[in-house]
């Protein structure tokens, strides 16, 4: 009896744990569907994600909820018998964050035609306490950055590393709700990506939620990219060469720096991502490699 309660207590430990790392990696959509001429509820209309085709039924009142829904852009189908089919396309989510969305609906008689709505209104947290900035990997791939550090200084209440002027070791950081920081010193974390490989970053500069341990100044959680359908891959290359005299005195200063050679410094970036078994296990790969003379 004693094993079988120590084992159930490991289990039940074993799932908050994860389900608090899940919940630190997902969004959430929620919203009314209501009728288009008397603003009446839509009691069980069905509401889908288009990419995932998970989906959930509209309660008495009006209101649904999808949670745990990865970061990113996704079409939301809103159907009924008896009215217009609604497309709502473009709409964003980020970690930890809701997205409220108001459907409007139309009656048809025996058939209509889909009606396909651009979402515009920006996701929102109603129990967000703390300031918080979601950047997304559309978002990323435009910035002048290399690194995940010089992405989380450009946000408000960051200078070098410091959140609100706080040490560099009051800061958490987590990747897919995992943390990662050293666990002697804390001063950074020990687990590093690429740009290329980030879904969603989110930065807490100000107080947060009891969920985050360990932190006093603020919060950094990459989430990182996943697998499709469809195979796709990337390349990105970059080289450099020095035009700086290399001798002084008739001595060379800098042993095999050639100041006029070719490649002298390169950067190689891949990244690889496609199915493993379709519909099911899919894979995300990225690698870089550095190389520096001089």
């Amino acid at each position: 009896f004693f094993m079988i309660t120590n084992i159930s207590k490991r289990i039940l430990i074993f799932f908050l744990l994860f389900q608090m790392s899940f919940s630190q990696t997902s969004g959430k959509i929620s919203g009314r569907a209501l009728d288009e001429a008397n603003d009446m509820p839509l009691v069980g209309a069905n509401i889908i994600i288009s990419q995932t085709q998970a989906g959930v039924s509209v309660d008495d009142k009006g209101y649904f909820n999808l949670i745990n829904v990865g970061p990113g852009k996704y079409t939301i189908k809103a159907m009924m018998i008896g009215y217009e089919t609604v497309n709502i396309e473009d709409v964003i989510v980020s970690v930890n964050r809701t997205t409220f969305l108001d459907i409007k609906m139309k009656q048809r008689v025996i058939g209509g035609q889909e009606v396909v709505i651009y979402a515009s209104r920006l996701s929102r947290k109603k129990d967000q306490t703390s300031t918080v900035k979601n950047i997304s990997s559309e978002e990323i791939e435009i910035l002048p950055v290399e690194d995940l550090a010089a992405v989380v200084n450009m946000q408000a209440g960051v200078v070098a590393g410091h959140f609100r002027g706080g040490r560099i070791d009051e800061v958490s950081y987590m990747i897919d709700g995992v943390p990662v920081n050293d666990a002697f010193g804390g001063v950074s974390s020990v687990s590093t990506l690429e740009v290329e490989a980030v879904k969603d970053l989110e930065v807490i500069t100000g107080t947060f939620n009891a969920e985050y341990g360990n932190a006093m100044s603020g919060i950094v959680n990459a989430v990182t990219k996943d697998g499709s359908n469809n195979f796709q891959g990337s390349v990105n290359t970059g080289y450099s060469t020095y035009a700086t005299d290399n001798s002084k005195n008739g001595e060379e200063v800098f042993i095999g720096l050639d100041p006029f050679g070719i490649n002298s410094n390169s950067d190689v970036k891949l990244g690889l991502s496609g199915p493993v078994i379709k519909d099911r296990l899919y894979f995300f790969s990225n690698y870089r490699t550095q190389n520096v003379n001089g």
